[in-house]
Parts: structure tokens; C-alpha cells; sequence
């Protein structure tokens, strides 16, 4: 009978002790996900207790063992009555049981899923819901972050700001259905040209802007033309040929971020002004 409950009660405290060391193993491996929820400390100090109790049922465990070979069997037998076939015991081991569940199942579950959320929500306050592309509060953080970086590492830094030729005539002839099917379309033909390194933002309208980390003036004028001949090139359903008209620069030490933006603005200018459906780079 005695040696019966200690196999029964090392089954518990070893499964204990093995929950206890999955929970340490998904914090270690979540660590970046916790710390970045804030709940790092917390669960830390739960785990800490964890530990402590986890050593206490492997302490059980070699007591147990032990007692009957080296105190008399009833004396163990009655001991080990005491500490375990009691409802302290199973309340106990019942509750810690749950703890370490919960543990295991918010790292391996809830903690992610929260993670996903979070990025979605931010991917989604970020983008244009239209075309895909970012939007100019993505911009204005972007913008920020390339300009100090370019300041900094004297690194280049190039921008193209491109506009529908006649846009509100795609409108007004073939409605506002075709009009958001050019933009969408204009919008992929871009990504399609783009590096994962370089941003499109819808910048209002038909308008869009590329940032184009680490590139010159040349780099960005030959992909300016590029995209250019393809939008040019591509048969829009219903609508035909649709071109656009681009203005390009490239970031000069001295500039603010209003006279970066408003160079290539000029620029852009200049190419409607010059005819449309053309690049216009302005040093």
C-alpha cells in the first residue's frame, strides 16, 4: 500500500516539475514578446515562486524514497499520510497545477495572438485602405528616420513624388469605381518595381511619393522611368492608357524636411508643366 501512494504521489510531483520546466522554457523563448507587453516582470516573479515550489515537490519526491528505508514503516507510513492523502495537499497541488497551466497556455497562445493583434492594428493605422500603400503618417515617422540617417552616416537618400495625368477626367468619364481601380493598379505596378528597403506612401489623392533609402539621384531617376513606362505600357480595364508624371530629388545635407518634400514637389510640377507623362529631376 505505502509503496503504491509513492508512485502514485512521485506521478504528481513529476508532472509538476515537468509543467514547471515547459513554463520556464516558453518564457525563455517568448522573453522579447513579454518584455515588449510589459508583463516580463511579473510572470518572472510568478516563476520565480514556481521554482521554489517545483524544488519543494522534488524534495517530496526524494523524501518519499527515502523515509521507508531508513525510519521505521509505520512511522513513514503515517508521515506520508499526513503530508499527502490530505485535502491541504490536493487543494494545493491542485492550485499550482492550474497556475502553471495558465502559464504555459498564456505564453503559447494568448501572449502571440495579443502580439498579432497589436502589429495588425499598427499595419492598419499605417496603410491606405485603398491602394495598400503607406500613408502619410507612415510617412511623416519614415521621413523623420531617413532624413537623421542620411544626416548622420552621410548616407544618400532620394524621393519621387508622382501624380495621375488627368486623373479627374478617369473619374468623371468612367466613374469613381474605375478611378479607385487606377489608383489600386498604378499602386501594385509600383510595389512590383520597388525593393522591400523602399516605401510608397499615398500622399493624397492620386499622388503618391516614393522614399528611397541609400539611392542617388541617378538610381531614382532610372527607376522613375521605369515605372513611368510601365503604367504606360499597361492596359487599364475600360480606361485605357493612363500616365503619369514624376519629379524626383535627392537629399542635400542643409535641407529641412519641407525643403526635401517641396524640391521634389517643383519637380513634379515642372514634369506637368513640360507636358505630363514624364520625369523631372531638380538637384
Amino acid at each position: 500500500m505505502i509503496w503504491d501512494s509513492i508512485v502514485i504521489m512521485t506521478f504528481v510531483d513529476m508532472f509538476i516539475i515537468c509543467l514547471t520546466v515547459v513554463a520556464f522554457w516558453h518564457f525563455y523563448q517568448d522573453r522579447q514578446v513579454l518584455k515588449h507587453l510589459n508583463v516580463f516582470s511579473g510572470l518572472a516573479l510568478v516563476l520565480g515562486g514556481l521554482f521554489v515550489i517545483a524544488s519543494v515537490y522534488l524534495l517530496d519526491i526524494v523524501a518519499m524514497h527515502l523515509m521507508p528505508r531508513f525510519m521505521p514503516l509505520e512511522k513513514a507510513m503515517a508521515f506520508m499520510k499526513t503530508l499527502h492523502l490530505n485535502y491541504s495537499w490536493i487543494l494545493f497541488t491542485f492550485g499550482v497545477l492550474l497556475i502553471v497551466a495558465s502559464i504555459v497556455y498564456l505564453n503559447k497562445t494568448i501572449f502571440p495572438k495579443i502580439i498579432s493583434m497589436e502589429l495588425e492594428l499598427k499595419k492598419l493605422a499605417a496603410t491606405d485602405s485603398l491602394t495598400q500603400a503607406y500613408n502619410r503618417t507612415k510617412f511623416d515617422e519614415v521621413i523623420r528616420q531617413e532624413i537623421e540617417r542620411a544626416k548622420r552616416y552621410n548616407s544618400l537618400l532620394s524621393i519621387i513624388m508622382f501624380d495621375i495625368d488627368n486623373f479627374k477626367n478617369v473619374n468623371d468619364r468612367y466613374g469613381h469605381l474605375a478611378g479607385d481601380y487606377v489608383l489600386k493598379t498604378i499602386a501594385r505596378l509600383t510595389k512590383a518595381n520597388i525593393r522591400e528597403t523602399d516605401y510608397l506612401i499615398r500622399w493624397g489623392g492620386e499622388e503618391f511619393m516614393l522614399i528611397l533609402p541609400e539611392t542617388g539621384l541617378e538610381k531614382s531617376q532610372e527607376l522613375a522611368l521605369r515605372i513611368k513606362r510601365k503604367i504606360s505600357e499597361f492596359a487599364f480595364d475600360s480606361v485605357g492608357e493612363v500616365t503619369v508624371s514624376f519629379g524626383v530629388t535627392q537629399f542635400k545635407s542643409e535641407d529641412s524636411e519641407d525643403e526635401f518634400i517641396k524640391r521634389a514637389d517643383d519637380s513634379l510640377y515642372r514634369a506637368k508643366e513640360n507636358g505630363r507623362n514624364r520625369v523631372e529631376v531638380m538637384v
